[in-house]
């Protein structure tokens, strides 16, 4: 099997979203994945994901996998735990205190940011 073959099972048994990291994680140049979306076999979802023609862009995996530190909360968090049936407008996570949030300004957004001893207080992890 070459590489290629290699990246489309990775993003096939991963729901369809393949990252740059897991690519590298399994030992396969990064350039493989240029040449999937220059072919049409993949789309760039975001910086350093990317997924199958046929698979829906999912905005909260893009900035999960982008902004590795935030944590889903307020409003946010109600939602992805099926409390409320309101989609939320604007996204909200919480960062450490000395988290430099200036990139997220022009995203979708809504910053909060905690003490650290305050950061994973009452964090659920799903999967």
């Amino acid at each position: 099997m070459n590489y290629a073959e290699q990246i489309m099972d990775l993003a096939k048994t991963n729901n369809g979203v393949i990252t740059s990291a897991q690519v590298t994680q399994a030992g396969i140049h990064r350039y493989y994945l240029k040449m999937l979306a220059d072919q049409g076999l993949l789309e760039r979802s975001e910086r350093g994901v990317y997924i199958l023609p046929t698979t829906f862009d999912d905005e909260m995996f893009n900035l999960q996998s982008r902004y590795k530190k935030g944590i889903f909360s307020h409003g946010t968090a109600l939602f992805l735990m099926d409390l409320t049936d309101r989609t939320p407008s604007k996204y909200s996570m919480t960062f450490p205190l000395q988290y430099n949030i200036s990139a997220l300004k022009t995203e979708n957004v809504k910053c909060y940011r905690v003490k650290d001893e305050l950061y994973e207080l009452g964090v659920t992890r799903c999967c």
